[in-house]
Parts: structure tokens; C-alpha cells; sequence
């Protein structure tokens, strides 16, 4: 953008999916390096065909992200930048629902392990999130998901110390 020219919506628009995608390198490391410490901190609590299965998912999207941004990368200029914008807000949201599920499928209130686990990971990956996505607002509701569906499933079957971490989690 050159600033000695009024700047219009669209140009401001592609700044900001053109900024999302920038971020996406340190996305893809974030979302190995949690996922594979997350498998292995749950590997002797959970069930370990639910860990793997869900970590293929989340190599899967992985993937998918990068052969994503790889043709944003290589892209021809009349490419739509909104259609680019929906693709990665989408991915996102795909992404938000695997992380999501997490506490679904894994805390266990029995284990309070698996409480804080799965808390220290969402909230880590929701700060990561907010750096990486917020510049375009469709991509980082996402991660609102993921702190919802914690806040949700602790306040459900986390127990008075569930309650009181779904409380400080909603602060994040």
C-alpha cells in the first residue's frame, strides 16, 4: 500500500489475510510441538487408539494448512483475496473444532491430571492463536471455540475445582 494514495476497504482487507497467512510457519510448529507434547503428557492416562486417531487429525489439518499456504504463496495477483480469506477463516475453524474436542474426549474428572493438561494446552494454544489469527477476526473466533467447549465440558464435569478453572479460563 503506498501511503500517498487513499487506502479503500478491499486493499485493507487483503493487508490483513495477506498478514494471517504470513503467520501461518509459526502456526504449523505451534500445532506439532502441542499436539505431540499433549499425546505424550495423556499417553499413560488416556486410550491410546483416541490419542493417536486424534493427533492423525490434527497432522492431517496440519498438512492441509501448509499445502494451503503454499498456493496463497504462489498465488496469481487476480486471485480474490476474500475467497483466500474464507479458505483460511474455514481451516480455522476446522482446526478450533479438533482442538475442541479435546476435552470431550479427554479430561477425565477422575484424573485431575487431565484437567490441567488439557487446560495449560487450550490456554497456550488460544494465547498463540491471538498473535498468529487476530488479524483477521473470522479465523481467530475460532479459537474462542476451543476455550468455549474447555469452559463448557470443566463446568459440566470438572467439579467445584472444574468450576473454579472454567472461571479462570473465561478470563483468558
Amino acid at each position: 500500500m503506498n501511503p500517498s494514495y487513499p487506502v479503500n476497504h478491499a486493499e485493507i482487507q487483503a493487508e490483513l489475510i495477506d498478514t494471517l497467512f504470513r503467520s501461518v510457519p509459526i502456526a504449523i510448529i505451534v500445532h506439532i510441538v502441542f499436539s505431540t507434547v499433549f499425546v505424550f503428557l495423556l499417553w499413560n492416562i488416556a486410550p491410546h487408539h483416541g490419542l493417536l486417531a486424534w493427533l492423525v487429525v490434527l497432522y492431517g489439518l496440519t498438512l492441509i494448512r501448509w499445502l494451503l499456504t503454499r498456493a496463497y504463496q504462489q498465488r496469481r495477483p487476480a486471485s480474490s483475496m476474500k475467497t483466500w480469506g474464507m479458505m483460511a477463516a474455514t481451516l480455522s475453524w476446522v482446526f478450533g473444532l479438533a482442538w475442541g474436542v479435546v476435552p470431550i474426549l479427554f479430561l477425565d474428572p477422575g484424573q485431575p491430571v487431565t484437567l490441567i493438561i488439557i487446560t495449560v494446552v487450550l490456554v497456550g494454544l488460544n494465547a498463540q492463536a491471538l498473535m498468529a489469527v487476530v488479524s483477521y477476526p473470522p479465523a481467530y473466533f475460532a479459537s474462542v471455540l476451543v476455550l468455549l467447549s474447555l469452559i463448557t465440558v470443566l463446568l459440566l464435569r470438572g467439579g467445584m475445582i472444574g468450576a473454579e478453572v472454567a472461571l479462570l479460563v473465561s478470563l483468558n
